[in-house]
């Protein structure tokens, strides 16, 4: 019987569907689900104008966080280079479809990293590098 390496949640359908989500995180992890992991913010949710939803206990709301608009625009320069071709493939587009050598120098240490623990594991390396 050949088990999963991974687990793939992906944010949009987290926030739409968070039980679901949950429940399917917990069976791949093989840990019971309990609804708490849901409804963590009931009883502690504050407004607090001006601070994060995290710090202000919300609940997942769809539409409330977009990484494209709220990060910096350098900053997903740079997650996008580190992410590599896995945005195209899981269906994302790219914002920087051509990066500048700053975001690849500053980003380099990481995938050495990441490249580095692959290989030390004896694990396969992303395909383009």
């Amino acid at each position: 019987m050949s088990e999963s390496l991974y687990h793939e949640v992906r944010y949009e359908s987290l926030v739409a569907n968070p039980e679901q989500e949950c429940r399917a995180l917990c069976t791949f992890l093989a840990i019971p689900y309990h609804d708490a992991m849901v409804r963590f913010h009931e009883g502690r949710t504050r407004v607090k104008p001006g601070h994060s939803s995290k710090s202000q206990w919300l609940p997942p709301t769809p539409g409330m966080r977009d990484w494209r608009s709220q990060m910096p625009p350098e900053d997903v320069e740079r997650f996008e280079v580190a992410a590599g071709d896995a945005l195209e493939d899981l269906g994302y587009t790219r914002a920087f479809p051509h990066p500048g050598s700053s975001a690849w120098d500053r980003v380099a240490p990481l995938r050495d990293a990441f490249t580095a623990d692959l290989r030390r594991l004896r694990r396969r390396l992303p395909v383009a590098w």
